[in-house]
């Protein structure tokens, strides 16, 4: 395999979500992911996850949460394949202010999709 320079990278955990041991906290996870641009999947499995954590930890790394059963889990990890595959990333070359809102269209095959995305 040879190194790629544009390999996006991301983190997924399966954890029941007690932080027994550890000594970084969410915040710690939030920071470290946020600044190397990492989204952090987070599944929670059993009754006893801390889910507000978890969904935490995914939402500020621009990723998702799944609460999962033992049935679920292909399903989950499948979802989450699908969702780092059709995954793309636009940078754009302008100085963007807090405040500013942009308009990302997306034209393809003839269909289109508009988002507005305020910063």
């Amino acid at each position: 395999m040879s190194a790629r320079s544009n390999t996006r990278k991301f983190i997924i955990t399966m954890t029941d979500g007690v932080d027994g041991s550890s000594s970084n906290n969410e915040q710690d996870v939030i920071t470290l992911a946020k600044s190397k641009s990492i989204p952090v999947y987070t599944v929670g499995f059993g009754s006893g996850s801390d889910t507000t954590t978890l969904k935490n930890i995914a939402t500020e790394s621009n990723a998702s949460f799944f609460n999962v059963k033992s049935s679920d889990i292909s399903n989950v990890f499948q979802g989450i394949q699908t969702n780092i595959t059709y995954q793309y990333k636009a940078t754009i070359s302008n100085a963007v202010t807090t405040g500013d809102t942009l308009q990302l269209s997306i034209n393809y095959n003839g269909e289109t999709t508009t988002r507005n995305i305020q910063k």
